[in-house]
């Protein structure tokens, strides 16, 4: 069972439950994929074990890129950033 917060008409209502849910199993699965061989793979050589999941992102003139992730117990999100109108070896990359 998982509790959520939906908004409706910019108002949160709190303590919906859903239950089963195969949209959020979908969802968390293919977030732990990000984590188990994705692009968060790093974590997983570096000795992190615990079950997790997350998503990257970057933007298209890679002057931007972040990171958001849960564990059971917290979640967390990274952004990281290059100046406007960076030179192209400061922009961020993917190795």
């Amino acid at each position: 069972m998982i509790r959520t917060r939906f908004l409706k008409a910019g108002k949160p209502n709190y303590g919906k439950t859903l239950e089963n849910s195969g949209f959020l199993y979908q969802l968390v699965e293919t977030m732990q994929g990000v984590m188990d061989s994705g692009t968060g793979a790093i974590t997983r050589k570096m000795g992190f074990t615990l079950p997790a999941a997350g998503k990257t992102g970057i933007t298209n003139s890679y002057q931007d890129a972040w990171f958001t992730g849960f564990t059971p117990t917290l979640s967390a999100s990274v952004w990281a950033a290059a100046p406007v109108n960076a030179a192209p070896e400061r922009k961020i990359r993917w190795f």
